[in-house]
């Protein structure tokens, strides 16, 4: 398949206006900041550095606060408009998905074409296959400033012509527009290709991985403190994993002995173990899950 081939599908997609239900309203936003949140400057720093390039991926596996990451980012002081998508399985669609980016844009300031019969995107049967992503690089290129686009959840996206679509946007991308994925595992594009042109910044689970910094401050947030040794073993046993480190810190609030605690503590603990299953475990089929089970409780 071309990317002609890929784009034809959205010849009649429909945006709608900007006044939008309660569920399009979840989607089109990040999540609210959180007083809870643990400061990660330095992660903050690296989605500033990584604006030069075109696209960011942010992929880690469950529980790595990587959307929370991202909208940590965006809070912050002088930070370009932006246009944000929660996908979910629904948007394994090219209609459905362009049709809620397109939303996403307008909401962010990005004025998208319009007929006298509703808001529409390509409905001319004569128009090329191209033209509803042109007509959403067009929107794009003529935002006078920066503009970002997060396609939180990326792994939702599975058809390939989706993907060729989103290929399609990040080889026309103009300068000010940036383009943030946030996924649990590589999307199908492809990343070579772009790694090679400079053109793709990456954050990774082991960058996401708190530090002992972190570590220390989400726990105090929890009035829980550790040795320096116990803190050590807690950030070994959890590799940094920051859904483990919150379950840890859930665990210890509140008991007379922390550190020994910690000495127990393993993948086994019932918070993690609950983690596991409905974030992990749930998402396959039974076959997956009898097989993946005896692992998680070993």
């Amino acid at each position: 398949m071309t990317s002609r081939d890929a784009v034809e599908p959205l010849r009649h997609l429909v945006v709608p206006p900007p006044s939008v239900d309660s569920f399009l309203e979840a989607k089109l936003n990040p999540p609210p900041s959180r007083d809870n949140w643990v400061k990660r400057d330095r992660l903050v720093e690296a989605m500033d550095r990584a604006t030069p390039h075109p696209v960011t991926l942010v992929a880690a596996p469950a529980g790595y606060g990587k959307t929370t990451m991202v909208a940590q980012w965006l809070s912050g002081q002088d930070r370009p408009p932006t246009a944000w998508v929660s996908l979910d399985a629904g948007d394994n669609d090219p209609d459905r998905l362009w049709t809620h980016v397109a939303a996403a844009l307008e909401r962010a300031g990005c004025a998208l074409p319009a007929t006298e019969s509703g808001r529409v995107l390509g409905t001319d049967q004569s128009e090329a296959p191209r033209s509803a992503l042109s007509a959403i690089v067009s929107a794009l290129a003529a935002v006078p400033d920066d503009i970002v686009l997060v396609l939180d959840d990326f792994h939702f996206i599975q058809q390939p012509a989706c993907h060729q679509q989103v290929e399609f946007l990040i080889a026309r991308l103009p300068a000010q527009a940036h383009l943030v994925i946030v996924t649990r595992s590589d999307p199908g594009l492809r990343l070579g290709r772009l790694r090679a042109s400079s053109d793709l910044a990456e954050l990774r689970a082991a960058d996401l991985s708190f530090t002992a910094r972190e570590a220390t401050e989400l726990l105090a947030r929890s009035d829980v403190q550790l040795s320096s040794k116990t803190l050590s073993q807690l950030m070994e046993r959890t590799e940094g994993w920051p859904a483990g480190l919150y379950l840890a810190a859930l665990s210890l609030v509140g008991r007379a002995d922390p550190d020994d605690f910690v000495q127990s503590f393993s993948g086994g603990n019932r918070f993690i173990g609950d983690y596991l299953t409905e974030e992990v475990l749930n998402r396959h089929t039974a076959r997956v899950r009898d097989f993946i089970t005896p692992f998680a409780d070993s």
